[in-house]
């Protein structure tokens, strides 16, 4: 499993699904095993990772193979950058019909941000994590947790929980309709991104009060 893909792309993810089993899309969570532990370089050592981009045309080769079979195998060779395949997951993210965090959330996720007490605006964005649909839920939490991983080797691959906030947060979370506080909406988009991964095991893991 870990040395596959086994993939059907957008279609695998269903935002909005009720279902009582994990729903994280097989393309997140074979991704994840295969970047971490079997990529034959240390991936998450990688200056840049995830801020470079990859050869688009080899980015759209891999999101047509993706797309047209059912076995993917990231050792081989053509996919050798990791820039190409951690390109092809944020495509996976941004090409959702609806964002990671749903457009109907977006606004209470913004007003949790704006908070200027720590404790509370933690607070207030775990209580919205835990309202979120399943399937958002789970590839948040899995996606998070290898992000938080990125940042941990910071020294090496320079992405600070900041820089991965700039990359992550226009592409996860974002109004349905743009207005003209793109730029503030951005700010907060950012930020929302850089405490959940600051703050990971409060969100995530922490017991319910």
């Amino acid at each position: 499993f870990a040395h596959m893909l086994y993939i059907q792309y957008v279609d695998s993810f269903q935002v909005g699904s009720s279902s009582n089993e994990s729903s994280v899309s097989v393309l997140v969570k074979s991704y994840m095993s295969q970047h971490e532990i079997c990529f034959p370089f240390p991936g998450l050592d990688v200056d840049g990772i995830y801020r470079v981009s990859g050869n688009l045309a080899t980015i759209q080769k891999l999101r047509f193979v993706v797309n047209q079979e059912e076995k993917l195998n990231l050792d081989d060779s053509q996919w050798e950058d990791i820039h190409v395949v951690t390109g092809a997951l944020k495509m996976f993210f941004r090409e959702l019909p609806e964002p990671l965090f749903p457009y109907c959330f977006f606004e209470h996720f913004v007003e949790a941000i704006k908070n200027q007490d720590d404790s509370i605006r933690i607070k207030s964005i775990k209580a919205l994590v835990q309202k979120l649909p399943r399937s958002n839920y789970d590839t948040m939490k899995i996606l998070f947790k290898h992000l938080k991983k990125i940042a941990a080797k910071e020294s090496a691959n320079l992405m600070s929980t900041q820089s991965l906030g700039i990359v992550f947060g226009p592409t996860l979370l974002r109004p349905e309709k743009e207005s003209g506080s793109m730029a503030v909406h951005m700010l907060y988009q950012n930020q929302l991104v850089e405490l959940m991964l600051s703050e990971y095991s409060k969100i995530f893991e922490a017991e319910e009060d």
